[in-house]
């Protein structure tokens, strides 16, 4: 918690949907971070993304990454 009481805090508008930088694969989230856009690697009808999980690089495919996001 912030010891600011909210009337003396500055707040920044948050954007929201997650909007692009032109010119660029990055992106701002709805809380101010930005990340960069992956590209899938496909084969047949499912993408496969590689994503860096507990130091270390792993391939996984759509339906694993929505799965783990339930979790």
């Amino acid at each position: 918690m912030s010891d600011i009481p909210p009337e003396k805090q500055i707040t920044k508008s948050l954007v929201w949907p997650p909007a692009s930088i032109k010119g660029s694969s990055y992106i701002i989230l709805h809380d101010g971070t930005v990340a960069r856009l992956l590209k899938p690697r496909r084969k047949g009808n499912i993408n496969y993304w590689s994503l860096n999980l507990g130091g270390r690089l792993q391939v996984l495919t759509q339906k694993t990454i929505d799965d783990l996001a339930k979790q």
